[in-house]
């Protein structure tokens, strides 16, 4: 059995409107398995858990809702023997962005428009 993160994409649509500002975050989960089909599952589990049905919810001052949308991608946590620990490079993403600026936006935490490769 070996670590792994899962990414799960979460969306947060608008109730009257679902195609319309949808909201996405991208979840990350450690599972442990021994088989993708496993990870998958323990990670789909999670989720779905994650899901909070609240009519209260809102964006943008709007009636909105979360959905479970599926499993991105699960990487293997490259940490040698036993579980991870502090320093371990537990996962990865690829953007791409149209300039220095962006770029620096980007590390600074800012607003920027990027491709997610990965």
């Amino acid at each position: 059995m070996g670590w792994y993160v899962a990414h799960v994409i979460i969306a947060h649509r608008l109730r009257n409107d679902p195609e319309d500002c949808i909201h996405v975050w991208e979840n990350l989960y450690l599972v442990e398995g021994s088989s993708y089909e496993e990870l998958v599952e323990e990670a789909t589990q999670f989720g779905m858990d994650s899901i909070v049905d609240d009519p209260k919810f809102r964006i943008d001052g709007k009636p909105a809702r979360q959905e479970f949308v599926g499993v991105r991608k699960i990487i293997e946590v490259q940490n040698g023997e036993g579980p991870p620990a502090s320093g371990t490079e537990l996962t990865f993403s690829s953007f791409v962005v149209k300039s220095g600026d962006d770029l620096r936006f980007l590390a600074n935490g800012d607003d920027v428009e990027v491709l997610y490769r990965e």
